[in-house]
């Protein structure tokens, strides 16, 4: 759930107090996140703006993120055109989820609209314009409230967003109209008030704004776990699907190596007959001495060959289904093992509800989840420290890979397997 306007406006508030402040940095670890890092005086604070996702949001955070392997375009276009500036504002409008960032500096001014505030008329500066809606978006704005950049792709059909147009806000949208759902997701305040965790009003300089920070690391965190154990249940459902399918297919052939008695004794029961059978013979009728009670058997022959070569041949049908019968019964024994750990693994999965008892599970079977692909991950960290795991979305980053998958054989020996020559 994004941010409502009730909490946008308390944010607002306290941001208003940091000005005027120099800008500082500028990082942006993930295309939909930006963060600016403010400095007063002494006292450096990061300001978190996030667009465009479930939990949109800004506020002030004291989680720093992690650099990405080669800085997004629009990062570098603000360190570039921004960096020491000075935040002279911070306004919301009044009718929606839209915040201003007013930027100057002793040659120009600089108005970021970031959608939560509004510039105004009479101040020469450029904007960052942050929208905190469904399809948000961040903007910088020329004086004259003209797109100069946008941080993310405009393709909305209701608005002109290319660079050098005029700057339009969104639609404000009637109660119960077709524009409705923009507030769907965001959070009550009585929501507010009964989620957001404690903070210590004397201590904290912004307290709304920490307040804000610790909800959405809490939120975060669920959705991290909620995330991973569904990618972890998917796949051993898979798994456990397929594996049922393989002892079926394994139980079917451990039937047809039932037949390699029968061969066997085909043939022993032919050796005192080879004298009478002729080739082009269908069958041939023997006591049957293994089973004295069933007398005379029939004994099936082929056409084509004489009576050495059927005798050869079912000898040959036996050796092959004895040998066959070993391997089948001994891979129909470690898939029946394999399905009953994927079984129990599953069952204790779904039980669980928080991350500490998932990140158990995964140490525990940290050798089997490997093998089917499954890595451990650090669910403790929340997405703030960990965006390096998210720059792999969109920003065209690649994670760090695992170089090796970890087996574990039949003699419960730990095999390392690399992807490459290089790897091994």
């Amino acid at each position: 759930m994004g941010m409502s306007d009730f909490q946008i406006n308390q944010v607002v508030k306290e941001l208003a107090l940091l000005c005027p402040c120099q800008l500082d940095n500028v990082y942006q670890p993930h295309p939909r996140r930006l963060y600016l890092r403010l400095k007063s005086g002494r006292k450096k604070r990061l300001l978190l703006m996030v667009v465009r996702e479930k939990m949109s949001r800004l506020h002030l955070t004291a989680i720093r993120p992690a650099n990405p392997a080669s800085p997004l375009a629009f990062q570098m276009f603000l360190r570039k055109h921004l960096s020491g500036v000075s935040l002279q504002a911070v306004e919301k409008y009044s009718h929606d989820r839209l915040v201003s960032l007013q930027f100057k500096n002793q040659k120009n001014s600089r108005d970021f609209n970031a959608g939560l505030t509004k510039k105004s008329p009479d101040m020469e500066a450029h904007i960052l314009q942050v929208e905190l809606i469904p399809r948000g978006n961040i903007f910088v704005l020329d004086s004259n409230r003209n797109i100069v950049n946008s941080m993310l792709p405009t393709d909305q059909e209701d608005r002109d967003l290319a660079p050098g147009q005029r700057y339009h806000e969104p639609a404000v949208p009637l109660a119960g109209g077709p524009g409705q759902e923009r507030g769907k997701n965001q959070i009550s305040p009585d929501a507010t008030n009964r989620d957001l965790a404690p903070v210590d009003m004397e201590c904290e300089p912004y307290p709304y704004n920490r307040a804000m920070e610790l909800y959405f690391q809490r939120q975060e965190e669920v959705e991290i776990f909620t995330s991973r154990r569904s990618k972890l249940l998917k796949v051993l459902k898979q798994r456990i699907k397929k594996i049922g399918r393989k002892i079926t297919r394994l139980e079917a052939e451990r039937k047809k190596t039932a037949n390699a008695d029968t061969y066997q004794q085909y043939g022993e029961l032919l050796k005192p007959l080879l004298g009478r059978i002729k080739r082009g013979q269908r069958s041939v009728r023997a006591f049957n001495y293994f089973q004295p009670q069933e007398g005379e058997i029939e004994i099936p022959l082929q056409l084509e060959l004489d009576s050495r070569e059927n005798l050869n041949r079912f000898f040959k049908l036996a050796k092959k289904y004895k040998r066959g019968r070993e391997m089948v019964e001994k891979n129909l024994e470690s898939t029946k093992e394999e399905l009953r750990k994927l079984t129990m693994i599953r069952d204790e999965i779904t039980e669980i509800a928080n991350r500490e008892k998932l990140s158990e599970i995964e140490t525990k079977y940290a050798i089997l989840l490997n093998g089917l692909g499954l890595a451990q991950t650090d669910l403790g960290k929340a997405r703030g420290k960990a965006t390096s795991g998210r720059r792999g979305e969109a920003g065209g980053q690649k994670g760090k890979r695992e170089c090796f998958h970890l087996f574990e054989n039949n003699c419960q020996q730990r095999i390392m397997v690399g992807k490459g020559g290089a790897d091994n």
